[in-house]
């Protein structure tokens, strides 16, 4: 039953997001690892725009974090003002796709969202890490959010209804 209502959860947020931010480009969580592992393309520059508590608990590896409502000027001049390819994602997507569009606004075209950010990336198993070390460690916003959240049970094979 939790697996059919966070897959049903998954696809309602998807949707609202695809509302409220038709400007941005949504990317998979097996695109983008897809992405990452593959040697002949740059991996795009991960920014995760959850909360510092958030970002310490867990993040994508080689990912930096930043304020969800970070200006415009100091993101250009944390991260530059050069054409790259760049990756935004938070807990479910909403908080990294206004920041992507706001992104996109300012003329940056190669800009994603990662399409159900840490939550689906970690349903799917997905490399994690903390302070350096892997984890399945994921903070969730809010409690009433971690159900969202699937917990890993090494014995059991992944459910792709936790896909979003």
């Amino acid at each position: 039953m939790i697996t059919w209502l966070r897959h049903r959860a998954f696809g309602i947020i998807r949707k609202a997001i695809a509302i409220k931010f038709p400007s941005v480009p949504q990317l998979s969580p097996a695109a983008l690892q897809a992405w990452l592992r593959d040697p002949d393309r740059n991996p795009p520059l991960l920014i995760d725009t959850r909360h510092p508590a958030e970002y310490r608990q867990s993040h994508l590896p080689q990912a930096i974090q930043v304020d969800p409502d970070i200006s415009m000027t100091t993101l250009e001049a944390r991260i530059g003002k050069e054409d790259r390819e760049v990756v935004f994602y938070c807990s479910a997507g909403y908080r990294s796709s206004k920041l992507a569009a706001r992104w996109i606004k300012q003329g940056h075209p190669r800009t994603h969202n990662l399409e159900g950010a840490i939550f689906a990336w970690a349903n799917l198993g997905l490399p994690m890490e903390c302070e350096g070390a892997p984890t399945r460690s994921v903070h969730p916003f809010h409690p009433c959010f971690s159900w969202l959240i699937r917990k890993h049970d090494p014995q059991q094979p992944k459910d792709n209804q936790d896909m979003p």
